[in-house]
């Protein structure tokens, strides 16, 4: 649940996203789940970056 908490406020985040419509069940994890907020920490992560030694 926490998960899908946190990919439904990273949707709605981006730029550019419009106005999506969300499901009742959708509506309803972000509604009841909006005390996580807080606490989730998102990770940037580079992609492509190779480690030379």
């Amino acid at each position: 649940m926490r998960t899908q908490y946190s990919k439904l406020i990273k949707v709605a985040n981006k730029s550019g996203s419009g106005a999506a419509q969300r499901t009742a069940g959708q509506q309803w994890l972000l509604d009841n789940f909006e005390f996580l907020r807080p606490y989730l920490v998102q990770l940037r992560i580079k992609r492509g970056s190779k480690v030379t030694y």
